[in-house]
């Protein structure tokens, strides 16, 4: 079944990481929502931040998955946390997947860098609960994301009951 997919992402290093697993979603049939396309990025963050925001938020409209593409940088971009944030609060599933490996248009991989799930929070009762306990995190290339993306789209979706 295909949803509604919106790829988030650290638009400085990753955007070549991202077309590869667009690639894999256009597999699936399915064409990702979302700030991927670099010339809609940067004509928004020439508009400063209420049109980001905006175009964030447009992205998300009909999205049942929010796909957090983890590479070196991803947990300190602002533009992440705020889509991570927002797809939360509007019920998405959200679905990490460590992109390092995956290599740019010129062959290189990256470093791994932190899981931004493990930095954000929610409060449950009188505890603290990480987004990483409560959403799953793959790495495309150890556990065969060309494979298995669409399985773990489906599965990040049942368990948010979308």
């Amino acid at each position: 079944m295909a949803r509604g997919v919106f790829l988030c992402f650290d638009h400085q290093r990753d955007v070549a990481r991202a077309r590869v697993v667009e690639h894999y979603l256009a597999r699936l049939g399915q064409s990702p929502a979302g700030t991927w396309d670099t010339a809609t990025w940067t004509d928004a963050r020439k508009n400063g931040d209420a049109a980001v925001i905006r175009l964030i938020d447009q992205s998300l409209a009909g999205t049942a998955v929010t796909l957090v593409l983890i590479g070196q940088e991803t947990a300190f971009d602002k533009w992440v946390a705020y889509q991570i944030k927002r797809s939360y609060a509007l019920g998405k599933a959200v679905l990490g997947v460590y992109v390092d490996r995956v290599a740019d248009e010129d062959g290189r991989t990256s470093t791994r860098g932190p899981n931004p799930l493990d930095l954000m929070h929610v409060i449950a009762g009188d505890r603290k609960v990480l987004l990483s306990e409560m959403f799953r995190t793959f790495d495309w290339v150890d556990d065969d994301g060309p494979r298995d993306l669409g399985k773990w789209i489906e599965q990040a979706a049942w368990d948010a009951g979308k």
